[in-house]
């Protein structure tokens, strides 16, 4: 992990992903005890866990209208 201040209002976390997912994990499992502050941190590092690890791409020209059909799809 490493923790970088580009300025006096600005954080930079790095850290890779098993260790965020454990962090997350780790936070939310004590929610209860934690503040609102600490559970905000566990929601970023949530989804910025999922964002890294969805490789999902929308198809291209998937909404217009004379784009390429599945032919179980065709009418």
């Amino acid at each position: 992990m490493n923790v970088t201040r580009p300025d006096d209002t600005h954080l930079t976390l790095e850290i890779d992903l098993s260790n965020a997912e454990k962090l997350c994990h780790g936070i939310t499992k004590h929610a209860v005890d934690l503040t609102n502050g600490c559970l905000e941190v566990a929601s970023l590092l949530q989804v910025a866990c999922y964002a890294a690890e969805n490789t999902f791409r929308q198809p291209p020209h998937a909404f217009d209208a004379q784009h390429p059909r599945h032919p179980v799809s065709e009418d």
